[in-house]
């Protein structure tokens, strides 16, 4: 489930994902949801292309961080395109074999 809230004259956005079959019940900040969120914001309140947006997540839970999304023009199927950045702490860093 994303929990979504636009408010203000600033556009001022926040987003959460909470899972309920994970133990960690809320990721503080995803960038995944942000950039979805980020395209639906596009489709219900349209604006120029290429389009930046801000996502602040975590605050609610004591972990606050920040996403950035630039919105695209795209080709093919898919006429916009959700480019997701901003800092990154690893956690977890590995390989994975498929075949």
């Amino acid at each position: 489930m994303i929990r979504a809230v636009v408010a203000g004259a600033a556009g001022r956005m926040g987003s959460q994902i909470l899972a309920a079959l994970r133990e960690e019940k809320d990721f503080p900040v995803t960038g995944s949801a942000s950039g979805h969120l980020a395209l639906l914001v596009q489709r219900f309140l349209p604006g120029v292309l290429p389009r930046r947006l801000v996502f602040r997540q975590g605050d609610e839970v004591g972990r606050p961080g920040r996403v950035d999304i630039e919105l695209r023009a795209g080709e093919g199927p898919d006429p916009i395109h959700a480019w997701v950045g901003g800092a990154a702490t690893v956690i977890v860093r590995g390989e994975l074999e498929v075949g």
